[in-house]
């Protein structure tokens, strides 16, 4: 890799900001062929210490740029030894105040949290916000299984003349809406309206293996308006085999009575429990949220669903139903 492309990746990467500063100090000299006192006088450095990250470049190349070992006494608790704790599975040990008083009562020695969560970095722990994930969720081995089961069953299925659907329900409560940042002046508070309504409604949505789309709204999520949205999807494409969740409207009894009294003409298969990221259709939803509730206001609930149903029907989402279906597997840590 050129010396110009290699510089342009590590500071684009670079995490440690004092390796970063010299890293960019490079840049000047090699990219931009800036002499050592131009580069000191911009960077507020000595132009000795510019010139000695240069030479450490030029020897040992990026690595030289990082910090050297200092002198002193070793640390008691080592980073090892602290994210040893992390794979105990004690939840309570994935925060630093409540990891440092666990180290001190296993192995006597007392830490800080700053000094925790910085050793945590070191052994490649970063925060992160969690996402919920459901309790009963299946293990990634039985998702493995159940993609195998899914080849045949597809196969199948368009083998018998049937267009295989990916279905989802969206629930879209009037007042709820994602809170994006507002840039305003120093000392003026920034509003956002919302209507005072705190109506619900359903959205029910569908996407085939060759690109089609089915979108319909509802009052209610039960039996009924489920079974009238399948017969919707299946006298507009035929003989379809719907790919559902584990819903209780999916498993009712009124439910099996039509896919028999159907003919034929609907078959119904099962995503596995707790496994939303493997159905396509969570990202129309992901989008709608996004798009049509941002910095707006809805008088009532109809304007809200008009306006949501115009986005679904217009917007092209370019989703590639069998990577989302036959993607990876990764267990959740929870």
């Amino acid at each position: 890799m050129p010396a110009r492309a290699e510089l342009m990746h590590a500071l684009a990467t670079e995490k440690d900001p004092r390796k970063m500063t010299r890293i960019h100090g490079i840049c000047r000299i090699v990219i931009e062929e800036e002499r050592y006192r131009e580069v000191a006088r911009i960077m507020y450095k000595s132009y000795n210490t510019i010139r000695a990250w240069h030479e450490r470049y030029l020897r040992e190349g990026l690595k030289g740029l990082g910090d050297r070992p200092r002198p002193g006494r070793q640390p008691k608790m080592t980073n090892r030894k602290l994210t040893e704790f992390m794979g105990e599975g004690d939840a309570l040990c994935r925060f630093p105040k409540l990891l440092a008083e666990k180290a001190k009562e296993k192995t006597g020695i007392a830490c800080f949290g700053g000094a925790v969560r910085r050793k945590l970095r070191d052994g490649g722990y970063s925060p992160k916000v969690p996402e919920p994930a459901r309790a009963g969720r299946e293990s990634a081995k039985n998702v493995t299984k159940w993609q195998k089961w899914l080849k045949p069953w597809l196969l199948e299925a368009e083998n018998g003349g049937f267009l295989p659907f990916v279905v989802d329900e969206c629930g879209l409560l009037h007042d709820c809406q994602p809170r994006r940042s507002l840039w305003t002046l120093v000392g003026e508070r920034a509003y956002e309206w919302y209507a005072g309504n705190h109506a619900r409604r359903m959205i029910f949505g569908a996407l085939s293996m060759n690109g089609d789309r089915a979108f319909m709204n509802a009052r209610r999520f039960d039996t009924e308006t489920t079974i009238k949205f399948f017969r919707r999807v299946a006298a507009r494409h035929g003989p379809v085999a719907l790919l559902v969740d584990r819903a209780t409207p999916h498993r009712s009894i009124g439910m099996n009575d039509f896919v028999k009294d159907s003919k034929g003409l609907v078959r119904i298969g099962y995503f596995p429990t707790g496994w939303p990221e493997l159905n396509p259709v969570e990202s129309c939803w992901n989008t709608l949220k996004r798009q049509s509730r941002a910095h707006q206001a809805y008088p009532t609930v109809d304007a809200r669903i008009a306006k949501s149903m115009e986005c679904l029907k217009t917007r092209r989402f370019r989703l590639d139903v069998m990577r989302f279906l036959f993607g990876k597997p990764v267990a959740k840590i929870v």
